[in-house]
This record gives C-alpha cells, sequence and structure tokens, in this order.
C-alpha cells in the first residue's frame, strides 16, 4: 500500500514537472496512444474498471494538462474490447 502511494506520488510530481512550458495549444498538448494505454492499465488496476468515457482517462496523473488525441476522419476512439487497449477504431 504504502509502495503504491510511493508511486501515484512520484507520477503525479513527474506529470507536474511535464506539464510546465512548451508550444502546446490552447487546450494543452494531445496525449498519445501509449500514454492513454498505460493511464487505461492503471486506472483498471485501482479497482475502478474500464472508463465508459475515455475523457476521464484524462484526469489519471500522467495525463493532467493533456487532451485526447483528433482521430484521424472515419476514426474514433475506443477500448478494444478483445485487448483492453486504446485504439483508433472505424466509426
Amino acid at each position: 500500500m504504502l509502495r503504491s502511494f510511493f508511486l501515484c506520488l512520484l507520477a503525479a510530481a513527474l506529470a507536474a514537472g511535464c506539464s510546465k512550458g512548451g508550444a502546446a495549444g490552447p487546450k494543452g498538448p494531445e496525449a498519445t496512444l501509449p500514454e492513454l494505454n498505460r493511464a487505461l492499465q492503471g486506472v483498471a488496476m485501482s479497482g475502478r474498471g474500464y472508463p465508459s468515457d475515455l475523457n476521464e482517462l484524462t484526469n489519471f496523473p500522467t495525463l493532467r494538462g493533456k487532451r485526447l488525441p483528433t482521430p484521424p476522419p472515419g476514426k474514433k476512439l475506443a477500448i478494444d474490447p478483445a485487448t483492453h487497449q486504446v485504439v483508433f477504431a472505424d466509426q
């Protein structure tokens, strides 16, 4: 339990340090799929299960200040039920 607390604290500190500066848009930089997948696994491991809305992932400590990526035309962000990964799926 103490180890988990320190890992969360470290992640929050890194996120705070990484979010300063840079040439980000008014809504902040876009998160990458690997970042979203790490956050998704973190949320699932916390016992909350998988989110119903992917926007919930932007509240994860390592993604604060970031926004969901803009999908390519004809695609949308989704959680693949077979792999439990964030993917660009057909609309």
